[in-house]
């Protein structure tokens, strides 16, 4: 990516935006020479900036930079009396540098990563001392001794950027003064400023004694000092260790989701491939948003289709307020009123009577569309926010209650907002929350590298169709429920359906559905595969989804493929809703870990949980809603850093199980094609974006071929 790539504005304000995380970073990214000239600097600067600069190591970046001492009057008296002697001024200048370049400050990140720019030959130091008319140094308590000039210049070898303004290099301007500076571009037709500051830079940079300054060396003993006590491997730098553990920061895809939703006027929903921080994104937008216009009293609703999901976003919501964190009010609401109806009552009142400024209220759908929380939260007269999370649950009848038109700023999250045979719904979710104002689809995650990591945003992954076929008692059952639907189907399309009729067609489609994920050569086939799978490491860190209900033996399909792992000795659990919340808590641990190798799920895991150490997925049963195995997908492609052998998911490996014809054509051999045509389009959407999609293909056209089945084109078919 370069320089002319990056959506730069035209100035940034620390007030309003995030100068490190918007600018200098992707700014850093982007660049190959990077010239600074600043005030006063100091260590910190360099730790602000930290991801940026590791990026422009990465690129073999060489940077230059003039800054000048922080003088007392004692230190500009000391200086000016070795004016005339070179190796005295670099020896009483390094005792002057010392006192901030202390070995506890080289340790800072930044800081550590600028000695080994130095020994390394990737940055060179000048360091400029102001003088007055007659020659001699100025102290900094001297207005004139301050080194105003304060700008910089950043090439591609392409393109070139400088900014100017009031930012200084250290952490303290960096991060938490208000600042502003504006940002000039050769592709905007900012060349003459962009000269200007050129040419600024060069006469600075040039040594000897000139109007008002001298530029000297960086003192070569400090230097020598500073280059001790750093890494000699660019992988032991401290940056470089804590991009490989993925703290939490804002990726340039997330910052441009929250531009796009406060422009909207905070209306709108995140279009966002399962596992590219959606939660993250929507609590940072809030903060943005309250930031930009000033609020400092709120009320934020978070709601979510599954309570389990509720401790996750409690622990993003207080990483993202990190800097207030202990000043946040959060209300956990779910599960039995009497537990959270009068801790949210009497946090409603202190926010009524100005006890507390805010309150975010972790809540469930079904919890929010009740009478209780709605008259409490209608009772504040104040700036209301409302997260939708996985958005297209909102758009259920019994839910829409919670949707109060109260919430001036409202966001939705969802890989696939859109409901499955819900038109009304789906319509219902765009009228509230707004249509999608950013998309960042699976493709683009998976073919986009970050700047930060030189890797794609999610991991490649290999798809490997297992092929099975129902037998003649589960097609006549599938082509008779097909009939009974067909009859509504056939029903007038000018009458509206009754709400009893639209159920009882939902409950044929279910049933149907039903047939297909239960087939019995499912669990025949698993076992069939389970020592390949095993000899090659993919039972490792691996969710097995399974159908929900019982066989003909009245053993669920869960406790049916548990026992086929636990012939093989294979550990696992399952993972469902059946386990409590503080046993979850302890199975995704134990999986995580590598104690557990397999999780037997249904649906728990489809939407919204974090299992990033997940390498590898079996899909036994899914329903033909695209919503639930696109999320099952991105469950799986999450990049993770295993902290226990230290090493990173490179890659994923998906199993599905595709339900085609027999070779022998029957008298179900339209029950049998319908089945097909749904299958093949998640085979599509799976085949397409996998780094094996010749081999799958060729599998499935070799399967088409023995049943003489034309295949219709990928593209079309998802």
């Amino acid at each position: 990516m370069g320089l002319k790539e990056i959506d730069f504005k035209e100035s940034y304000d620390s007030n309003f935006n995030d100068i490190v995380i918007e600018f200098f970073e992707p700014a850093l990214s982007a660049a190959l020479e990077y010239d600074r000239q600043s005030g006063f600097f100091t260590s910190s600067s360099l730790s602000a900036s930290a991801q940026g600069i590791a990026n422009f190591i990465a690129n073999k970046g060489k940077m230059r930079l003039l800054t000048s001492p922080i003088l007392s009057k004692e230190d500009a008296e000391i200086l000016d009396k070795a004016m005339n002697n070179p190796d005295a001024l670099s020896e009483q200048l390094g005792v002057v540098l010392a006192k901030t370049l202390t070995s506890k400050e080289i340790e800072n990140d930044g800081t550590q990563a600028l000695g080994w720019m130095v020994a390394n030959g990737f940055l060179e130091i000048r360091i400029v001392l102001l003088v007055d008319d007659e020659g001699r140094v100025r102290s900094s308590v001297d207005k004139e001794g301050i080194f105003h000039n304060k700008y910089g210049i950043l090439k591609d070898g392409k393109n070139t950027v400088a900014f100017s303004g009031s930012i200084n290099a250290t952490g303290a301007a960096l991060s938490v003064n208000i600042e502003d500076f504006d940002v000039y571009c050769d592709w905007r037709g900012d060349d003459n400023r962009i000269k200007n500051r050129i040419e600024r830079f060069e006469r600075y940079w040039n040594y000897g004694t000139d109007v008002r300054k001298k530029t000297v060396p960086f003192p070569l003993a400090l230097k020598n000092q500073w280059i001790e006590l750093v890494p000699k491997s660019v992988l032991d730098l401290h940056i470089f260790k804590k991009k490989a553990t993925g703290k939490n920061r804002l990726r340039d895809y997330q910052q441009k989701a929250i531009d796009s939703w406060i422009k909207n006027n905070g209306i709108g929903i995140f279009s966002m491939a399962t596992g590219t921080g959606k939660t993250y994104a929507a609590t940072n937008a809030v903060k943005q948003i309250l930031a930009k216009n000033n609020i400092s009293k709120f009320i934020l609703i978070v709601a979510v289709p599954f309570q389990h999901l509720i401790p996750q976003w409690d622990v993003t919501i207080r990483d993202t307020f990190d800097s207030f964190k202990d000043d946040l009010n959060i209300v956990q609401a779910f599960d039995s009123s009497k537990v959270w109806k009068p801790i949210l009552r009497e946090s409603v009142n202190l926010l009524k009577f100005g006890v507390i400024d805010n309150l975010i209220v972790l809540t469930t759908y079904d919890t929010l569309a009740t009478r209780a929380i709605a008259e409490m939260i209608g009772s504040l007269k104040i700036r209301k926010i409302i997260i939708g999370d996985e958005v297209h649950n909102a758009g259920a009848t019994k839910y829409r209650e919670g949707l109060s038109e109260d919430y001036s700023y409202r966001l939705g999250l969802s890989a696939t907002p859109t409901r499955y045979f819900d038109d009304e719904g789906s319509e219902a979710i765009v009228d509230y929350f707004g249509g999608s104002v950013f998309d960042f689809s699976l493709e683009k995650a998976i073919k986009t590298i970050n700047p930060d990591t030189g890797k794609s945003y999610l991991t490649p992954y290999n798809y490997y169709p297992i092929f099975v076929s129902c037998n003649p008692e589960e097609l006549g059952e599938y082509a008779e429920l097909t009939k009974k639907i067909a009859k509504y189907a056939g029903a007038d399309p000018k009458e509206e359906m009754s709400e009893s009729a639209k159920k009882a067609l939902e409950q044929l489609r279910i049933n149907r559905s039903r047939i297909v994920k239960r087939a019995a050569a499912k669990v025949t086939a698993f076992g069939e595969n389970l020592e390949e799978w095993n000899k090659k490491g993919f039972l490792n860190h691996c969710i097995v989804y399974c159908s929900d209900g019982s066989d003909d033996d009245n053993i669920t399909y869960t406790e049916r493929i548990i026992t086929i792992l636990n012939q093989d000795n294979i550990v696992c659990r399952r993972f469902t809703s059946s386990e409590q919340h503080a046993e979850r808590k302890e199975i995704l641990k134990l999986f995580s870990n590598g104690d557990l190798r397999a999780l037997v799920a249904i649906k728990c895991l489809d939407e919204g949980v974090d299992v990033p150490s997940t390498e590898n997925a079996i899909i036994m049963a899914s329903t033909g809603n695209p919503r639930e195995y696109i999320q099952r997908r991105g469950r799986v492609l999450r990049r993770y850093f295993n902290e226990k052998t230290k090493s990173e998911k490179t890659h994923a490996n998906i199993f599905d199980f595709i339900v085609i014809p027999g070779e022998e054509s029957g008298k179900y051999r339209d029950a049998e094609s319908d089945i097909f045509n749904k299958e093949f389009r998640r085979f599509c959407e799976f085949s397409i974006y996998s780094m094996n999609h010749s081999e799958s293909m060729t599998a499935i056209k070799k399967e088409a071929e023995k049943r003489g089945i034309v295949l219709g084109d990928c593209n079309e078919s998802r």
